[in-house]
């Protein structure tokens, strides 16, 4: 039987892998340079949404996914990519040592870059071979130069370009899965009730997907699919409203500012929570409080 290797690029030391150049991670995201040597067949998998980017001459590569019924035969060449969903095994084979350079995101990085885009919702991936995209190539290159920097400088634009390269595959090749037996009932009255006590009480507090669904005791791509499913909207917008409802309420004190007010509530800056407040209420803090006060 032919055996199962989970790559997993956090890991040390790497299994099948030897690492040719620097490896950085970095608040979720990890990119190196690496060496696979030649294989007859092997399944692989990943623990984290990962990118492997060929860097050497072009050369002969053969991939059955796990849930397919035949075996494709590519030629790769140098900068075109294959993309490992997590957790999905793919049977590869391959001749000669070839040189990689590898892009991970965790589960964490891709739902506070990605999941406000799509709101709550992340759009499913599937594994593709010898991919050849001029806008996400322009990324890779981006991130394979922020490596061989150093410095906070370099950790930050990293951390920005890996941003936009998560949400561009997204955006790309992303698309809804199909509803699960979880969201096709809501969250049930008590999740339900324990989840919109628990955001009413820490408004002020930095929210996220993954708590939310770890306080339902959900995944995060199950709770966010469930809670649109109770309550007709994501959990993202669903935290906006409660809290300009909240701000509402504090802007007919005149003694707060609303600066003071924005930032109990969690938002980041005096701009954000304008911003956010115009949205949901169609005119700014300033305008809400000088009509009623």
């Amino acid at each position: 039987m032919t055996r199962r290797v989970l790559i997993d690029l956090t890991s040390d030391p790497l299994p099948s892998l030897v690492l040719i150049g620097k490896r950085i991670a970095h608040r979720g995201l990890i990119v190196g340079r690496f060496e696979v040597p030649a294989n007859s067949g092997i399944w692989i998998g990943a623990p984290h949404l990962s990118l492997a980017v060929h860097e050497g001459s072009a050369f002969d590569l053969g991939w059955k996914p796990q849930e397919t019924q035949h075996a494709s035969r590519h030629t790769v060449k140098a900068d075109q990519f294959h993309l490992f969903p997590p957790d999905q095994f793919i049977h590869v084979d391959w001749g000669g040592d070839q040189q990689i350079f590898g892009i991970a995101f965790t589960q964490a990085f891709i739902e506070r870059t990605v999941a406000e885009a799509f709101d709550g919702q992340i759009p499913d991936l599937k594994p593709m071979v010898a991919v050849d995209n001029p806008a996400i190539g322009k990324l890779i290159d981006c991130l394979r130069q922020g490596m061989e920097e150093t410095g906070r400088a370099s950790l930050l634009y990293l951390d920005h370009i890996g941003a936009m390269l998560a949400l561009k595959l997204h955006e790309i090749y992303g698309e809804a899965g199909r509803p699960t037996a979880v969201a096709a009932g809501g969250l049930g009255n008590s999740r339900r009730r324990r989840v919109t006590d628990y955001i009413e009480a820490h408004l002020g507090e930095d929210l996220n997907l993954s708590g939310l669904a770890a306080e339902a005791g959900l995944s995060p791509h199950h709770f966010s699919r469930a809670f649109r499913t109770s309550l007709g909207t994501s959990p993202y917008r669903y935290l906006n409203k409660r809290r300009i409802l909240r701000a509402q309420q504090l802007l007919l004190d005149p003694q707060q500012t609303l600066t003071d007010i924005g930032l109990s509530l969690g938002f980041s800056s005096h701009s954000h929570f304008t911003n956010t407040f115009r949205k949901v209420t169609g005119m700014t803090p300033s305008q809400f409080r000088k009509d009623r006060l």
